[in-house]
């Protein structure tokens, strides 16, 4: 299913119902301690801002802004989300600060009690030019790893992301065609990402994002989504 974001709906809409889009604010016990302001609508589509001022498509507009799509049927198997991530932050730290800032992009995933896999991109105190990538799973809404964390420099315009659920198996992969300077010395540091790790089957089909970072110069605009279930 290829996602017209040029044609969605991004007003607030809590309701969680098969076919439906579910857009609200969130804020998840993992973060620090701030409130969730739903009085406003928690995305839009449009123009980004800073690095993604030139590309058009969907975007956090308020703090905590989350996103959740139900499909219709009550058993799903292996899932695949791919789309291009192209952060307002151009140095590859993705995010505005290291203070539990980070996207989850959930798959495999019950809508309703939050429970399936996900990939979380967090900016974290190592690096100013790097993020994490680590494979988590959630169980009633609480996340836990699943994987040991990846750090990478290619979350910058344009970040081309794969997530997918494959025989069992939690799979991503990260890269970036945009040369950049990479700093010597840091093999730690990849440019690229693959990461897979054995998960526990299930028959959820929901996938969904959840951004916990400010908005505007620290937002990541969200392009060419594509979502396939087997």
């Amino acid at each position: 299913m290829h996602v017209d974001l040029q044609g969605m709906s991004t007003k607030y809409q809590p309701e969680v119902r098969p076919g439906l889009w579910t857009l609200d604010c969130f804020a998840p016990a993992d973060t620090y301690d701030w409130i969730a302001d739903n009085s406003r609508d928690p995305w839009y589509v449009g123009a980004g801002s800073d690095g993604a001022a030139n590309d058009t498509g969907l975007v956090q507009a308020n703090k905590g802004a989350r996103l959740r799509f139900t499909p219709v049927g009550s058993s799903f198997g292996d899932m695949k989300i791919t789309f291009t991530a192209v952060p307002a932050k151009t140095a590859g730290q993705g995010f505005s600060s290291a203070r539990s800032q980070y996207m989850d992009i959930f798959i495999k995933f019950d809508t309703k009690s939050l429970t399936g896999y996900a990939l979380r991109l967090i900016r974290t105190t190592k690096y100013g030019d790097a993020i994490d990538f680590i494979l988590m799973e959630y169980k009633n809404g609480i996340a836990s790893p699943i994987s040991k964390p990846v750090s990478a420099s290619c979350y910058r315009p344009d970040c081309f992301v794969s997530v997918q659920v494959k025989n069992n198996k939690l799979i991503v992969d990260a890269e970036t065609n945009v040369e950049y300077f990479i700093i010597p010395n840091r093999p730690e540091v990849l440019q690229k990402v693959h990461m897979e790790t054995d998960i526990d089957k299930n028959n959820f089909g929901g996938f969904g994002f959840q951004h916990t970072g400010t908005v505007g110069s620290g937002a990541t605009l969200i392009k060419d989504l594509n979502i396939e279930w087997k």
